[in-house]
């Protein structure tokens, strides 16, 4: 359906397999706007019609494709370990300005200890994961 300038794209430094890449790439765009703007066209038709595809139709069929390119919105996990990162952050404020004076309980500063190691932990392992 589409011929690619080789050639061209060769003058422009692409290597081999960026070349095969941009084709197929190519390819595949142009067979899915095709369909799409088939269905377009299907769905907006008047029974008893033919079909026929006009570039409102084709341009429909562009934004529809284009919305499948969104950003994906980050993993519910993420979200929820950087919630609780918020949390135990303020329990280490609170913590450290009860357990450095002197009639605090011992227990203050272990727990400031391992909300501290835990916030460190989540931060981490959210911050390495994409």
């Amino acid at each position: 359906m589409i011929k690619v300038d080789t050639g061209k794209l060769q003058n422009l430094k692409y290597t081999e397999s960026g070349i095969k890449r941009y084709e197929k790439t190519m390819l595949d765009y142009s067979g899915r706007l095709l369909d799409q703007s088939q269905r377009c066209a299907e769905v907006r038709r008047s029974s008893g019609d033919e079909v026929e595809i006009t570039s409102e139709h084709v341009q429909q069929a562009v934004r529809i494709i284009s919305s499948d390119f969104r950003i994906d919105a980050p993993p519910k996990w993420k979200i929820w370990s950087q919630v609780a990162e918020y949390i135990l952050s303020g329990l280490i404020g609170f913590l450290g300005s009860k357990a450095s004076s002197d009639d605090a309980p011992k227990y203050y500063l272990l727990f400031f200890i391992i909300c501290l190691g835990l916030v460190v932990i989540l931060f981490v392992i959210r911050s390495t994961n994409k």
